[in-house]
């Protein structure tokens, strides 16, 4: 008997004693995923939630042979009774789940059709938990409220926390989850001022001194923007230099490619409009802070007493 398992949290990588093929796939149905329940250590995460839009999961074969020894094996690793694993059968037999049962089925028969009968699949199970946000925290499920619980939370909550929504596979693109990963990228950063990212879900490295395109400190250098440093502030992308003047003062600039507050539109050299903030600082002493467009940047430095 072939029995496909869904996944679309941290069962994906961190599977433990779940007994399947070893290989999950992307091109699962498609299901109301909502980053609505709050599990052990503060974690906010991924489950079935009434209401929201659908998103792709994914899906992985069992090892088990029937589908009460896979519903087992599945209740085991998410630490839950059996009754909380779903249940689908092709063939109009009845759905068992505890929600959303008539979308879901119609979702399950869909992909079926088109994925799972050739194969084929013979049973679909899945975590079927459910949203608890409101019963958890006694507030009411919103995007604020789930920043203020994420807020909430002890040094080790939010290690865990932070941990789930950025190991979230990228095709699990909820409604919440791209305003989640960007509070959560900033909040663990030791400024708001990194390097760019390397991919959709690359670390960020804080900006050193040693990194900074640095234009002005031998007589007669041109002045040019064309070797900026790309970087990430607080959800932007943008490009950064600095311009060393006479005594240690030096001009630092900003370009984004979305408006940004106090900033200024400029012409790029390829026609594109982007928008520039600058300031004058001297960068005499630790820890190189500077003030500008309502923001505090701090640079990270190598030797910390590098320009003293």
């Amino acid at each position: 008997m072939n029995i496909a398992i869904l996944g679309w949290g941290s069962l994906i990588w961190d599977p433990r004693d779940l007994n399947f093929d070893g290989r999950w796939r992307e091109n699962g149905p498609r299901l109301p995923i909502e980053f609505a329940r709050i599990s052990s250590g503060g974690r906010l995460t991924l489950t079935i939630t009434p209401g929201r839009p659908l998103v792709p999961v994914l899906w992985t074969m069992s090892t088990e042979h029937t589908v009460a020894a896979a519903r087992e094996n599945l209740a085991r690793r998410e630490g839950s009774s059996v009754s909380q694993i779903g249940v689908w059968r092709p063939g109009g037999q009845p759905i068992e789940a505890q929600r959303e049962q008539a979308l879901i089925a119609s979702q399950l028969e869909r992909w079926w059709e088109r994925e799972g009968k050739s194969l084929p699949i013979d049973a679909v199970i899945w975590t079927d938990l459910g949203p608890h946000f409101q019963t958890a925290t006694r507030r009411d499920f919103h995007f604020q409220n789930a920043l203020n619980f994420l807020n909430g939370l002890n040094d080790v909550e939010w290690a865990a926390a932070s941990e789930y929504i950025l190991r979230t596979p990228a095709q699990v693109a909820t409604a919440m989850r791209p305003g989640l990963e960007t509070f959560v990228r900033e909040r663990n950063l030791t400024a708001g001022f990194t390097k760019p990212l390397l991919g959709p879900r690359a670390d960020l490295a804080p900006v050193h001194i040693d990194d900074l395109p640095q234009y002005g400190t031998e007589d007669g250098e041109e002045f040019s923007r064309e070797a900026m440093l790309p970087v990430w502030v607080n959800g932007r992308a943008g490009w950064v230099w600095f311009y060393h003047r006479n005594f240690g003062s030096t001009r630092f600039e900003v370009l984004f490619d979305a408006p940004f507050p106090r900033a200024e539109a400029v012409e790029a050299p390829d026609g594109r409009t982007l928008w520039m903030f600058g300031t004058k600082y001297y960068m005499g002493f630790p820890p190189y802070e500077i003030e500008a467009a309502e923001m505090t940047f701090r640079f990270h430095h190598r030797v910390a007493e590098r320009l003293q």
